[in-house]
């Protein structure tokens, strides 16, 4: 079996597909329909208005933690940071984390997208 698809619900659906909307082609995946996108795999990645916008993301809570993106190389990671940061991205410094070199990016709510290179 393969992933499918993913869905984010979101508090802001605006603000967040207009996130997801630079984020996402940076990343390989290309608009398909209003609020959903698909990498070459066939992944697919849609957004929604979350029915209950009460509570947001948390870290360390119930629910998926991050979205992690395998880069070829550390400066595939440079080089995708500096192409989101060019079209408004707010993208902070990358990271090392044991041997990998990693950047997680937040969309609105707080929700990561991880862009990673582990040799």
């Amino acid at each position: 079996m393969e992933i499918d698809h993913l869905v984010f619900a979101a508090r802001d659906l605006a603000a967040s597909a207009a996130h997801y909307g630079r984020l996402l082609p940076v990343l390989g995946f290309r608009k398909e329909r209003d609020h959903v996108w698909s990498n070459e795999q066939r992944v697919f990645l849609e957004l929604r208005q979350a029915k209950d916008s009460s509570h947001g993301y948390a870290r360390s809570g119930v629910g998926l933690n991050h979205l992690g993106v395998r880069a070829a190389s550390r400066a595939q990671v440079d080089a995708v940071v500096a192409e989101l940061r060019a079209t408004g991205v707010d993208v902070p410094e990358p990271q090392i984390i044991g041997a990998a070199y990693v950047v997680f990016v937040p969309d609105p709510d707080g929700m990561r997208v991880e862009i990673g290179f582990d040799p």
